[in-house]
């Protein structure tokens, strides 16, 4: 079954995003992107680490390379955005979802990580 992450990201009260195995936002929002002070379409397309520091709990603590690891999920942590003279830091929880599996048999399938900030 397909799974609308879209609409998942729009439809949740706490702010939250969706970024690609390739690194880059595909969809924010409307708490997300009032939370940073940037129009969701500004910041959809951009690549995450651009915008955002995110850190998880468990090792290792970068983001992508814990995310390339099947064997966690879900993931803690935190997430920093720094806006000029300040820095914004809060908890999140975030998932990894599979997206279509167009690769060879046996390696890992694409996926979308769902970040959900609060």
């Amino acid at each position: 079954a397909n799974v609308d992450l879209a609409a998942i990201v729009t439809a949740v009260p706490v702010p939250a995003f969706a970024f690609t195995q390739d690194r880059v936002i595909t969809k924010i929002n409307q708490a997300a992107a009032q939370w940073t002070g940037h129009p969701a379409g500004d910041l959809e397309g951009a690549p995450v680490a651009e915008i955002f520091r995110i850190r998880f709990q468990q090792p290792p603590a970068d983001p992508f390379r814990a995310l390339a690891n099947d064997d966690v999920d879900p993931f803690e942590g935190s997430i920093a955005y720094m806006p000029p003279g300040r820095v914004l830091v809060r908890p999140i929880r975030a998932c990894r979802v599979r997206g279509d599996d167009t690769g060879d048999p046996g390696e890992p399938g694409a996926y979308v990580c769902l970040v959900f900030i609060g």
